[in-house]
């Protein structure tokens, strides 16, 4: 609980506030640069960017990447990391702190290896996908659930594309 307190009232309650009167496109735009630039220039600062683990698919075709990691994942994801963790604790009439900080810590447990080395980089990252669907709820409940696979999709495609421009995954 605490954890998402403190990203949302030492980032800014009022920025926040702010992103939550943006159109959905603009608000797609600026949670997606906004949550990247943040995790990689911790990861960068950190030296903790090779720490994900992507070897898993390195040797798949491209198209196959691309619809599994860019869209399928995304949409399970948050399926179950957001929608599903954040209702049931809506439901439990837990605040948007406790759905935040549950969705996160479900989150962070998913993707971080046993060195725990991105930790705070992926907890960022989800900290932004529960928000993005926690902040579209009350207005429009399917842009609620679209946000946060968009958002999540587009951090994916970007790590594929960083991928194919250090050589790393090969087209």
């Amino acid at each position: 609980m605490e954890c998402c307190k403190l990203i949302i009232t030492s980032y800014g309650t009022r920025h926040f506030r702010n992103l939550e009167s943006m159109t959905p496109w603009q608000f797609f735009w600026r949670t997606s640069v906004e949550s990247v630039v943040i995790v990689y220039v911790w990861d960068i600062t950190l030296g903790t960017a090779d720490s994900y683990e992507v070897d898993k698919f390195l040797d798949w075709p491209l198209a196959k990447v691309l619809l599994v990691v860019g869209l399928i994942v995304p949409i399970y994801e948050t399926l179950i990391f957001q929608v599903l963790l954040i209702s049931v604790v809506r439901w439990l009439k837990g605040n948007i702190y406790v759905q935040l900080t549950i969705s996160t810590l479900a989150f962070v447990a998913m993707h971080v290896p046993e060195d725990g080395a991105i930790a705070l980089s992926v907890a960022v990252a989800s900290f932004y996908l529960g928000f993005a669907l926690t902040s579209w709820y009350p207005r429009h409940k399917w842009i609620a659930v679209i946000m946060p696979i968009a958002v999540h999709s587009f951090h994916n495609y970007l790590v594929i594309v960083l991928l194919i421009i250090s050589g790393e995954f090969s087209i």
